[in-house]
């Protein structure tokens, strides 16, 4: 039994969301590689950050 009220009112989204390609048949693991080739470039080394070594507790 279904007690929601049928709506022929759009989604709330609409045509809000972007064309994406679809599947591609390249290996999902060389696109990420390539990916990761484009980070290096963009940033080749970390940055500095502290560490957590001085901290006891460790809550999310």
């Amino acid at each position: 039994m279904n007690s929601s009220r049928k709506s022929s009112n759009q989604p709330i989204a609409g045509d809000a969301f972007a064309d994406t390609p679809h599947h591609s048949e390249r290996d999902p693991y060389e696109r990420l590689a390539e990916l990761m080739q484009v980070i290096q470039e963009l940033c080749p080394q970390w940055p500095q950050r502290e560490t957590f070594a001085a901290h006891r507790v460790f809550l999310l």
